[in-house]
């Protein structure tokens, strides 16, 4: 070998495709939660006061964007997962339109 020469270690990396399946499985498993996500409430960690106020704060959003339709769309989602929460009365008027 050549004193300038290095020698040089290649390593053998050997796929064997099971870290594949399982992600595969687990897009499955992901899709299928999004998909009962749409027709269930929502996790106890996603009901917390910040979170309501910020969903009604996006719905006054949609108005000033004049997206009425959308914003009465979301405010009866909201009621329909929240039904104890009052509602300003501000929204509330949305709902009467």
């Amino acid at each position: 070998m050549h004193p300038r020469a290095t020698h040089v270690e290649r390593d053998t990396i050997l796929v064997t495709g099971s870290r594949v399946q399982n992600a595969e499985k687990a897009d499955d498993a992901d899709a299928l939660r999004f998909e009962q996500a749409m027709d269930e409430a929502p996790p106890a960690s996603f009901a917390t006061p910040e979170t309501r106020d910020e969903w009604l704060r996006r719905i006054r959003e949609l108005v000033r964007e004049n997206r009425v339709d959308d914003a009465r769309e979301s405010l009866r989602e909201f009621r329909r997962r929240h039904p104890a929460h009052v509602l300003p009365e501000d929204l509330k008027a949305l709902l009467d339109e």
